[in-house]
């Protein structure tokens, strides 16, 4: 199972985990650990939680099946024992063909899964604790409303909209939709004109075309400090992605402007 060369290298061929000891020097006795390396395989639906222990094994990944359907939206959260988020981010490893899109927020909210095609999904994952839970939240986009436009001295065009969201369940990652259009020198504010999130929950704002496999950038703050998230240059039509992290449900008042220049 195990053996030492004079080289100082130990070759190793374990056939199941387990403890397993071994001379690796002249006088001394090592133990080593050995863990199951391949991912730990769990049922998940959309809309549901599904807890996961993956026992002993350090760093050891998960693959998550999802039935799915046509149309769903949803956002994949792994959370710890507290029921806080982990910035772990899936990506299928089976039935990647039945997504429209998918974007990581990497680090800055859950990932987000479009879906194009009915069928089985899985999703590979490597949660940041041995044990926590799987929570698959159904999301809608909402299109924002444009309610203004103006047009300075330098034929520079100020477009304003507006959009109201909303978080019903805990961890619901929020999206506006607005169309940026064909121009590529632009400026987007994105500010809070109301919210009933509490205070001290924490806010992410990021933004990403609908099918990039990762938001451009975004914005971390907390309802109480945000004031205004800007980005820049966006082409054709834009998603805004909204998050109060695990815990927090409310809706938020939302007014985007954008500098066509």
């Amino acid at each position: 199972m195990a053996s030492f060369t004079g080289s100082g290298l130990v070759e190793i061929d374990p056939t199941q985990a387990g403890t397993y000891q071994d001379l690796v020097s002249a006088d001394r006795n090592a133990e080593l650990d050995f863990y199951a390396s391949t991912p730990a395989p769990f049922d998940a639906q959309v809309g549901g939680t599904t807890p996961f222990d993956l026992g002993a094994a350090p760093q050891r990944a998960a693959e998550v099946s999802v039935p799915v359907t046509a149309g769903q939206l949803f956002s994949f959260e792994v959370l710890d024992p507290a029921g806080e988020w982990c910035a772990a981010a899936p990506y299928p490893t089976s039935g990647g063909a039945l997504l429209e899109w998918v974007t990581d927020g990497f680090g800055g909210y859950p990932a987000v899964l479009k879906v194009a095609q009915s069928g089985t999904l899985v999703l590979k994952v490597s949660p940041c604790t041995a044990t926590g839970t799987f929570r698959l939240q159904p999301t809608t986009i909402v299109p924002s409303t444009v309610t203004g436009t103006t047009t300075d001295q330098w034929g520079d065009v100020t477009t304003t909209s507006t959009a109201t969201l909303e978080a019903s369940v805990p961890g619901q990652v929020m999206l506006m939709e607005y169309d940026a259009g064909r121009s590529l020198h632009n400026r987007f504010d994105l500010r809070l004109t109301g919210a009933t999130f509490p205070g001290d929950a924490s806010l992410t704002v990021a933004y990403a075309e609908p099918t990039a496999s990762r938001s451009r950038g975004f914005v971390a703050s907390t309802f109480g400090t945000f004031d205004t998230a800007t980005f820049h240059d966006q082409f054709g039509p834009t998603f805004f992605f909204l998050h109060a992290g695990p815990k927090a449900t409310g809706t938020l008042d939302l007014e985007l402007t954008e500098l066509d220049y």
